[in-house]
Protein backbone atom coordinates (compact mmCIF):
# COMPACT_ATOMS: atom_id res chain seq x y z
CA UNK A 1 0.00 0.00 0.00
CA UNK A 2 1.06 3.60 -1.00
CA UNK A 3 2.69 5.50 2.28
CA UNK A 4 -0.23 8.28 3.49
CA UNK A 5 -2.68 7.24 0.65
CA UNK A 6 -4.50 10.43 -0.07
CA UNK A 7 -7.91 10.65 1.46
CA UNK A 8 -11.17 12.53 0.89
CA UNK A 9 -13.03 13.34 3.83
CA UNK A 10 -16.39 14.26 3.09
CA UNK A 11 -20.21 13.93 4.39
CA UNK A 12 -23.42 15.62 4.04
CA UNK A 13 -25.13 17.78 6.44
CA UNK A 14 -27.30 20.66 6.87
CA UNK A 15 -28.18 23.24 9.66
CA UNK A 16 -30.46 20.31 11.28
CA UNK A 17 -26.88 19.66 12.76
CA UNK A 18 -26.19 23.11 14.08
CA UNK A 19 -26.41 21.95 18.13
CA UNK A 20 -23.14 20.34 17.46
CA UNK A 21 -21.68 21.81 14.22
CA UNK A 22 -19.23 24.02 15.93
CA UNK A 23 -17.78 21.44 17.73
CA UNK A 24 -17.41 18.72 15.03
CA UNK A 25 -15.59 21.18 12.73
CA UNK A 26 -13.16 21.31 15.61
CA UNK A 27 -12.94 17.27 15.95
CA UNK A 28 -12.49 17.43 11.76
CA UNK A 29 -9.84 20.02 12.05
CA UNK A 30 -7.94 17.98 14.82
CA UNK A 31 -7.84 14.83 12.53
CA UNK A 32 -3.71 14.97 11.63
CA UNK A 33 -3.89 12.81 8.63
CA UNK A 34 -1.07 14.04 6.09
CA UNK A 35 -2.69 13.72 2.82
CA UNK A 36 -6.26 14.81 3.18
CA UNK A 37 -8.64 16.88 1.80
CA UNK A 38 -12.12 17.63 3.19
CA UNK A 39 -15.36 18.60 1.68
CA UNK A 40 -18.72 18.81 3.58
CA UNK A 41 -21.76 18.98 1.26
CA UNK A 42 -24.71 21.33 2.68
CA UNK A 43 -28.07 20.44 1.74
CA UNK A 44 -29.64 23.34 4.38
CA UNK A 45 -32.95 25.02 2.47
CA UNK A 46 -30.54 28.37 2.28
CA UNK A 47 -26.78 28.70 1.36
CA UNK A 48 -26.15 30.74 4.96
CA UNK A 49 -24.81 27.21 6.65
CA UNK A 50 -22.37 26.50 3.40
CA UNK A 51 -20.98 29.86 3.73
CA UNK A 52 -20.70 29.41 7.73
CA UNK A 53 -18.92 26.08 7.32
CA UNK A 54 -16.63 28.02 4.38
CA UNK A 55 -16.14 30.95 7.10
CA UNK A 56 -14.52 28.28 9.08
CA UNK A 57 -11.93 27.36 6.33
CA UNK A 58 -13.35 24.09 5.13
CA UNK A 59 -14.61 23.41 1.30
CA UNK A 60 -18.18 23.21 1.06
CA UNK A 61 -20.70 22.60 -1.59
CA UNK A 62 -24.51 23.98 -1.46
CA UNK A 63 -26.16 21.01 -2.48
CA UNK A 64 -29.81 23.23 -3.26
CA UNK A 65 -32.87 21.03 -3.28
CA UNK A 66 -35.69 21.43 -5.92
CA UNK A 67 -38.04 19.82 -3.80
CA UNK A 68 -37.38 20.83 -0.29
CA UNK A 69 -40.38 19.02 0.66
CA UNK A 70 -38.82 15.81 -0.71
CA UNK A 71 -38.01 12.79 1.77
CA UNK A 72 -35.44 13.37 3.95
CA UNK A 73 -33.59 10.06 2.32
CA UNK A 74 -33.70 11.70 -1.31
CA UNK A 75 -32.01 15.15 -0.04
CA UNK A 76 -28.80 12.79 1.23
CA UNK A 77 -29.13 10.71 -1.70
CA UNK A 78 -28.66 13.80 -3.85
CA UNK A 79 -25.75 15.09 -1.06
CA UNK A 80 -24.23 11.85 -0.77
CA UNK A 81 -24.00 11.10 -4.30
CA UNK A 82 -21.81 14.56 -5.18
CA UNK A 83 -19.71 13.16 -2.67
CA UNK A 84 -19.11 9.61 -4.93
CA UNK A 85 -18.61 12.10 -8.31
CA UNK A 86 -15.95 14.04 -6.42
CA UNK A 87 -14.36 10.80 -5.03
CA UNK A 88 -14.07 9.84 -8.69
CA UNK A 89 -13.00 13.01 -9.95
CA UNK A 90 -10.72 13.88 -7.56
CA UNK A 91 -7.11 12.17 -7.18
CA UNK A 92 -7.61 10.49 -3.91
CA UNK A 93 -7.03 7.23 -2.78
CA UNK A 94 -10.28 6.45 -0.11
CA UNK A 95 -13.28 8.65 0.43
CA UNK A 96 -13.10 9.16 4.62
CA UNK A 97 -16.90 8.96 4.76
CA UNK A 98 -17.52 11.03 8.20
CA UNK A 99 -20.90 12.05 9.12
CA UNK A 100 -21.44 15.93 10.77
CA UNK A 101 -22.48 13.91 14.21
CA UNK A 102 -19.68 11.50 14.82
CA UNK A 103 -16.52 12.09 17.38
CA UNK A 104 -13.59 10.32 16.51
CA UNK A 105 -9.86 10.03 17.68
CA UNK A 106 -7.53 12.30 15.46
CA UNK A 107 -5.66 9.42 13.80
CA UNK A 108 -8.90 7.39 13.32
CA UNK A 109 -7.49 7.23 9.62
CA UNK A 110 -4.14 5.93 10.12
CA UNK A 111 -5.77 3.32 12.41
CA UNK A 112 -8.24 2.52 9.69
CA UNK A 113 -5.80 2.24 7.04
CA UNK A 114 -3.45 0.09 9.01
CA UNK A 115 -5.95 -2.68 8.14
CA UNK A 116 -5.65 -2.51 4.30
CA UNK A 117 -9.54 -3.08 3.53
CA UNK A 118 -11.51 -2.06 0.78
CA UNK A 119 -13.92 -0.85 3.26
CA UNK A 120 -13.98 -0.22 7.12
CA UNK A 121 -15.31 1.20 9.75
CA UNK A 122 -15.10 2.23 13.65
CA UNK A 123 -18.45 0.74 15.62
CA UNK A 124 -21.01 3.86 17.07
CA UNK A 125 -24.02 3.59 18.97
CA UNK A 126 -27.38 5.07 17.45
CA UNK A 127 -29.53 6.75 20.17
CA UNK A 128 -33.71 5.46 18.81
CA UNK A 129 -36.06 6.30 21.78
CA UNK A 130 -34.16 6.60 24.47
CA UNK A 131 -32.18 3.36 23.61
CA UNK A 132 -28.94 2.80 22.45
CA UNK A 133 -28.38 -0.05 19.86
CA UNK A 134 -25.12 -0.65 17.99
CA UNK A 135 -25.12 0.58 14.56
CA UNK A 136 -24.59 -3.17 13.08
CA UNK A 137 -26.70 -5.73 11.49
CA UNK A 138 -26.19 -9.34 10.61
CA UNK A 139 -28.48 -10.19 7.46
CA UNK A 140 -29.61 -13.97 7.80
CA UNK A 141 -30.30 -15.15 4.02
CA UNK A 142 -34.19 -16.67 4.31
CA UNK A 143 -35.45 -18.19 1.23
CA UNK A 144 -32.98 -15.70 -0.74
CA UNK A 145 -34.56 -13.04 1.00
CA UNK A 146 -32.23 -10.99 3.19
CA UNK A 147 -33.66 -10.09 6.87
CA UNK A 148 -32.02 -8.48 8.90
CA UNK A 149 -30.83 -8.16 12.65
CA UNK A 150 -30.23 -5.44 15.06
CA UNK A 151 -28.47 -6.41 18.24
CA UNK A 152 -29.70 -5.81 21.70
CA UNK A 153 -27.05 -3.34 23.66
CA UNK A 154 -26.05 -6.58 25.69
CA UNK A 155 -25.30 -7.98 22.46
CA UNK A 156 -23.38 -5.18 21.08
CA UNK A 157 -21.23 -5.60 23.95
CA UNK A 158 -20.24 -8.66 23.89
CA UNK A 159 -20.07 -8.04 19.77
CA UNK A 160 -17.48 -5.14 20.62
CA UNK A 161 -14.35 -7.44 21.57
CA UNK A 162 -11.29 -5.48 20.07
CA UNK A 163 -10.70 -7.35 16.63
CA UNK A 164 -11.80 -6.96 13.38
CA UNK A 165 -14.48 -8.62 11.90
CA UNK A 166 -17.21 -8.93 9.18
CA UNK A 167 -20.33 -7.25 9.27
CA UNK A 168 -23.44 -6.10 6.90
CA UNK A 169 -24.85 -3.32 7.81
CA UNK A 170 -23.08 -0.56 9.70
CA UNK A 171 -23.87 3.23 8.63
CA UNK A 172 -21.68 5.07 6.71
CA UNK A 173 -20.80 7.27 9.50
CA UNK A 174 -16.89 6.61 10.31
CA UNK A 175 -16.08 4.29 7.20
CA UNK A 176 -12.93 4.17 5.12
CA UNK A 177 -14.18 3.01 1.51
CA UNK A 178 -11.39 2.44 -1.15
CA UNK A 179 -12.05 4.20 -4.40
CA UNK A 180 -11.90 1.15 -6.70
CA UNK A 181 -15.05 0.04 -4.86
CA UNK A 182 -17.56 2.64 -6.81
CA UNK A 183 -16.34 0.72 -10.20
CA UNK A 184 -18.73 -1.79 -8.76
CA UNK A 185 -21.50 0.16 -7.26
CA UNK A 186 -22.85 3.57 -6.94
CA UNK A 187 -24.74 5.44 -4.26
CA UNK A 188 -28.24 4.91 -4.41
CA UNK A 189 -31.77 5.04 -2.83
CA UNK A 190 -35.27 3.70 -4.05
CA UNK A 191 -37.70 3.14 -1.69
CA UNK A 192 -39.49 0.75 -3.92
CA UNK A 193 -37.18 -2.12 -3.38
CA UNK A 194 -36.40 -1.37 0.91
CA UNK A 195 -39.43 0.69 2.72
CA UNK A 196 -37.16 1.31 5.55
CA UNK A 197 -33.31 2.51 5.22
CA UNK A 198 -30.98 5.55 3.76
CA UNK A 199 -28.89 5.28 1.31
CA UNK A 200 -26.27 4.02 3.65
CA UNK A 201 -28.52 1.05 3.99
CA UNK A 202 -28.05 0.24 0.33
CA UNK A 203 -24.42 0.54 0.04
CA UNK A 204 -24.21 -2.40 2.36
CA UNK A 205 -26.58 -3.99 0.49
CA UNK A 206 -24.63 -3.80 -3.28
CA UNK A 207 -21.58 -4.46 -1.13
CA UNK A 208 -23.56 -7.76 0.25
CA UNK A 209 -24.55 -8.08 -3.14
CA UNK A 210 -21.16 -7.52 -5.22
CA UNK A 211 -19.11 -9.94 -3.05
CA UNK A 212 -17.16 -6.79 -1.37
CA UNK A 213 -16.65 -7.66 2.69
CA UNK A 214 -17.33 -5.32 4.91
CA UNK A 215 -14.96 -4.96 8.10
CA UNK A 216 -15.68 -3.04 11.29
CA UNK A 217 -12.21 -2.40 14.01
CA UNK A 218 -13.79 -3.22 17.22
CA UNK A 219 -11.04 -1.90 19.04
CA UNK A 220 -12.58 1.38 19.55
CA UNK A 221 -15.81 2.96 19.68
CA UNK A 222 -16.89 6.26 18.25
CA UNK A 223 -18.71 8.92 19.50
CA UNK A 224 -22.32 9.55 17.76
CA UNK A 225 -24.90 12.28 19.03
CA UNK A 226 -27.09 11.78 16.20
CA UNK A 227 -30.15 14.32 18.04
CA UNK A 228 -30.07 17.33 19.58
CA UNK A 229 -31.32 15.99 23.04
CA UNK A 230 -28.53 13.79 23.99
CA UNK A 231 -26.24 16.43 22.96
CA UNK A 232 -27.39 18.58 25.73
CA UNK A 233 -26.75 15.72 28.00
CA UNK A 234 -23.22 14.50 27.00
CA UNK A 235 -20.12 15.22 28.99
CA UNK A 236 -18.43 17.42 26.26
CA UNK A 237 -15.01 16.59 27.53
CA UNK A 238 -15.53 12.64 26.84
CA UNK A 239 -15.31 13.94 22.83
CA UNK A 240 -12.03 13.65 20.93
Amino acid sequence: MTTNPSVLLACPTSDHKKYCQDDWLENVKKINYPNLQILIVDNSKSEDNAKYIRSKGIECIWDKQSNPKQDIRYTILSSTKKIESEVKKRKVDYWFSYESDIFAMPDVIQRLLEHNRRVISFPYFVWIDNEQYLLHFGFENVNGIYISHMPSFEESISWIDGTVKQSYQTGLGCHLIHKSVFDYLHIRYNANEFKIGFPDSFFHFDCLNKGIPVFVDTSDIVHHINNSDRWKLIDKTILH
